[in-house]
């Protein structure tokens, strides 16, 4: 699937084993774009103009993306019978990134500085920074159950089924 777009206009679109739901413009800004039997569900985008935005499928399935904007910044991405589920940005910047179906669960950023981090089906449930130091650490079947530090000092430090009990 490729969509280019120049100044508001749509210029070239083609499809692949896939079909065009829903495709909504605004003042030469691409607001909502639906797939069905595909991939790609929905796409939002605010404050700019898309410039064109390049799918590759297989059998249905999502394998690589590319979007590029110009003015404007990724806002929200959302997948399904994928990995991705919820993409969104500010500013360029990564804030909530969430998977289903794969470790990633959730994942939050402020300033380029880790503030989130949480995990299911896996080790990591939950890492918590503040400034770029760890505050909160917890695992969930593993030996580390919670981690909390204070200005590079640790405060406790607990586990479960480990040698460790404080």
């Amino acid at each position: 699937i490729k969509l280019e777009m120049r100044r508001g206009t749509l210029v070239l679109l083609k499809m692949r084993r896939g079909t065009l739901v829903t495709l909504k413009m605004r003042r030469g800004t691409l607001a909502l774009l639906k797939m069905r039997r595909g991939t790609l569900v929905l796409l939002k985008m605010r404050r700019g103009t898309l410039f064109f935005i390049t799918l590759k499928m297989r059998r249905g399935t999502l394998v690589f993306i590319t979007l590029k904007t110009r003015r404007g910044t990724l806002v929200s991405l959302k997948m399904r019978r994928d990995t991705l589920v919820s993409l969104k940005m500010r500013r360029d910047t990564l804030v909530t990134l969430k998977t289903r179906r794969g470790t990633l669960v959730s994942l939050k950023m402020r300033r380029d500085t880790l503030v989130s981090l949480k995990m299911r089906r896996d080790t990591l449930v939950t890492l918590k920074t503040r400034r770029g130091t760890l505050v909160s650490l917890k695992t969930r079947r593993g030996m580390l159950v919670s981690l909390k530090m204070r200005r590079d000092t640790l405060v406790t430090l607990k586990t479960r089924r480990g040698t460790l009990v404080l």
